[in-house]
């Protein structure tokens, strides 16, 4: 039987190994709270800003509307008879989508001009109402009727400026209780695979929007039909259902647009994002990214061509929106008017210029306040003086300088925002390299001699995570999920891939001689635990990159999401292999065994 002192040597080694299945298990954590503190983010920014003076706005438009054809590619809409003769009527854009390419994120950015970080609306989880002004609020101020036809959670986001609405609840909401429901919602699908009710739904609300069109005469509307996404979803986006879903939205499109009068109402036609060929969205994949943004009806130059003009953003759909119905900008806005595409000669496109100066300056200013800036936030443009060469009509002039001024407010705001992140980034530097040091410096302890060849094994067990990641299709980026129920298991299969991975480098570590010499048990089972430290050093040397450039908790601004979801990943790993730390020295004890 092995003496007091015997065991007793063991516990230094088993400390250790505690130690790494705490770090482990702290990691996991971890990783969740990152999570939500991307989901909860809601940033200072969404208080009221001062009312803006009131101006003479020019209106092209005595009504318009707004189109939301979920999830329809940019390519899929070339393909759509409809939209084609529409584009030669009017003017077409690339419209660039926002981070996270979520539908309720890019829905807010589309009617309050505020990217995520503004607007604080950052996933389809957002449970609350807009707090900042949008298209509705500012018709409704003006004393035009809105209304909305669609999903839901358009009653959420912009009921209490919607004056007429009719939504679409999918049965799996329901919950068994239609009482979630209205009387006259349209019930839709159950899940993605419920063909024939995403494609009735769709049509119902059409048919109820033209009904509200014709009835309740709004000034502004909001029509978002949702087919191609939920066959994206489904199917992919390059399926046959997609491609058959993307068919059925032309025709009801014709449907609806039969019932406008184009010479008095102005339209505008999107998609809140793009969708994989595989089927999913909300990271940053250049198909997923780009939707198509069509312009037409009254106020709207003629194109003939048809063809895109280009890039602009999603933010700049609220500003042109207001425009078009004669409306200020809205006040948390960082788009712009797409005005040079509007039916406006020299003075309505200089008043224009001058209230979208305004705007920002009021709202730059409130920004640099919330970011502490050292010095206020100024365009460098006396808005008096432009009003007064307005009135003298120098129109030219008065458009160069608001432009100009409008440049040097973002700019400034650019730079207040780096410099709090550069100040914050500085911080959190030396925890990112003790982050980095301790993992390293505890597996080269442990392995003493033959370091090299458990630095090998802990890069075997990265490699292999690696490999079953990308094996499966994964890619570092949300838009792998084709539905946003898989989020749990897809935690799950990552901490499983990180035991596996773990588990085989160690044994291998064991068999191939790791571990072994002389010393007593204290040294071999501190030997046998440095593939796992390694392992972990290599994973928290990504996390730590990341984490020093964002941190890990958002108040202010949001993190780079092209690399965010990796870095969710990377505490996912770190977790995984601490918590297997067990398993990894019981692997490489039996091969150590197996050696000998």
């Amino acid at each position: 039987m092995p003496s007091t002192r015997k065991l007793l040597s063991y516990l230094p080694a088993l400390a250790t190994l505690a130690a790494i299945s705490a770090t482990g298990a702290g990691m996991i954590v971890l990783a969740r709270r990152v999570w939500r503190s991307n989901v909860d983010y809601r940033g200072p920014y969404r208080r009221p800003l001062p009312p803006r003076p009131a101006a003479a706005l020019p209106r092209p438009a005595r009504r318009a509307i707004l189109i939301i054809l979920d999830g329809l590619r940019a390519d899929s809409a070339l393909t759509m008879p409809t939209l084609v003769a529409l584009r030669q009527q009017g003017v077409a854009f690339i419209a660039r989508v926002g981070q996270p390419s979520l539908s309720l994120p890019g829905w807010t950015a589309m009617l309050t001009g505020a990217w995520q970080e503004v607007s604080g609306v950052t996933s389809n989880w957002y449970p609350e109402a807009v707090t900042i002004d949008s298209v509705f609020s500012l018709a409704q101020t003006a004393g035009l009727r809105t209304a909305a036809v669609g999903d839901r959670a358009w009653r959420q986001l912009f009921g209490a400026n919607i004056d007429a609405g009719r939504y679409c609840t999918w049965q799996k909401k329901l919950g068994g209780d239609r009482r979630v429901a209205d009387a006259n919602d349209v019930i839709g699908p159950r899940d993605y695979a419920d063909d024939a009710v995403i494609l009735s739904s769709d049509a119902a609300l059409t048919a109820a929007a033209i009904q509200l069109w014709q009835r309740e005469q709004p000034g502004f509307m909001v029509l978002h039909l949702s087919a191609a996404d939920n066959f994206g979803h489904g199917y992919g986006g390059t399926s046959p259902q997609y491609v058959g879903g993307v068919a059925h939205l032309d025709r009801l499109l014709r449907q609806f647009l039969a019932s406008v009068d184009l010479s008095d109402t102005a339209v505008a036609i999107t998609s809140d994002h793009g969708h994989t060929d595989s089927g999913g969205h909300g990271g940053p994949e250049e198909v997923v990214v780009q939707s198509p943004l069509i312009l037409a009806g009254a106020g709207v130059a003629s194109d003939d061509g048809g063809d895109y003009r280009g890039s602009v953003a999603q933010v700049d759909i609220a500003a042109t929106l207001c425009t078009l119905l004669g409306l200020p900008i809205p006040a948390h806005n960082q788009g712009r008017p797409l005005a040079e595409y509007l039916l406006l000669d020299q003075a309505q496109q200089a008043r224009v210029a001058l209230d979208w100066l305004e705007q920002e300056a009021t709202f730059y200013q409130a920004y640099g306040e919330r970011l502490q800036a050292a010095e206020p936030i100024s365009s460098g443009v006396s808005t008096a003086r432009l009003e007064d060469e307005y009135q003298r009509g120098e129109y030219a002039t008065v458009m160069q300088a608001a432009h100009q001024g409008i440049r040097t407010l973002r700019a400034a705001a650019r730079a207040v925002r780096a410099e709090r992140l550069a100040h914050e980034r500085l911080a959190r530097l030396p925890l990112s390299l003790a982050v980095v040091a301790a993992p390293a410096a505890a597996a080269a302890l442990a392995a003493r001699v033959g370091m090299l060849q458990s630095a090998a094994a802990g890069a075997t067990a990265n490699l292999l995570y690696t490999a079953l990641y990308f094996g499966r299709g994964h890619r570092w980026s949300l838009s792998i999920f084709r539905t946003d129920t898989g989020l749990e298991a897809f935690f799950r299969q990552r901490l499983l891939d990180a035991t596996i991975s773990n588990v085989a480098a160690s044994f291998a570590y064991g068999l191939l001689g790791g571990g072994s010499g002389k010393g007593d048990s204290l040294a071999y089972l501190y030997k046998l635990q440095a593939p796992t430290l390694w392992a972990i050093s290599g994973a928290a040397a990504q996390a730590a990159a990341f984490y020093q450039q964002w941190g890990t908790r958002y108040e202010w601004h949001l993190p780079d999401y092209k690399t965010a979801f990796k870095f969710y990943l990377d505490l996912a790993l770190v977790g995984g292999y601490g918590m297997s730390a067990a398993a990894g020295l019981a692997a490489g004890l039996l091969g150590r065994w197996l050696r000998r």
